[in-house]
Order: C-alpha cells, then structure tokens, then sequence
C-alpha cells in the first residue's frame, strides 16, 4: 500500500467522522430577544392640515407607535385605567349613535 492511499483513506474516514458529528448534534436553541423599545422625547407631531403639537413623547414598539405622550410616556396600565374611564363616561345610547357617525364621517374623508 502507498502512503498516498493511507493518507486518503485517513482524511476520507475524517471527514466522514465530521459529517457524522455535525449530523448528530442538535442546532443551537434560537436566542429570545427582549421586545425592543424607543422613547423619543421632545418630539413635534404634525398632524396634516390641522395642527402642530410640539414638546410629545412618542414611545415606539414593534415598529408602531405605541403612544403618545405630553411630555412624558404613560404606563400601560395608567393607559387601560383610563380608556376605561372615558368608555364608562361615554356608553348610552346618546353617545354610540353620535361617536359612530362621527367615525364615518372621518374614515370617508380619509379614503376619498
């Protein structure tokens, strides 16, 4: 036998132990990433054709404006405590009529 067949034999049974190894393992759990956030601070809105509000704090989730704040981010919660306050203030029958129309009226000059 020659050296030259030895030395083949040997890197051929090699990589096949190096394919059997990379075969064998189990791939790397992917990584969890925290849900990434921004607050940007100090902010002017523009809100098209009617007004400017400058001094805002908008916080930016999942690529979203999550909300927008005067001066300053409110919590999640003080957020939610609140919406509930303005639904139970305004449910009636006199409110729902009124808040649907207005939402109509507003979708329509927007898609128009």
């Amino acid at each position: 036998m020659s050296w030259r067949r030895v030395l083949l034999g040997f890197f051929g049974l090699l990589a096949l132990a190096a394919i059997a190894v990379v075969w064998t393992l189990p791939p790397p759990a992917p990584l969890v990433l925290p849900p990434q956030g921004v607050v940007l601070s100090n902010v002017t809105v523009i809100n098209p054709g009617v007004d400017r509000r400058a001094g805002r704090s908008l916080r930016i989730e999942g690529g979203r404006v999550a909300s927008i704040a005067d001066g300053r981010v409110y919590t999640m919660p003080q957020l939610t405590a609140q919406l509930a306050r303005y639904r139970e203030y305004f449910e009636g029958a006199l409110y729902d009529p009124i808040s649907v129309a207005l939402v109509r009226r507003a979708l329509a000059r927007i898609l128009d």
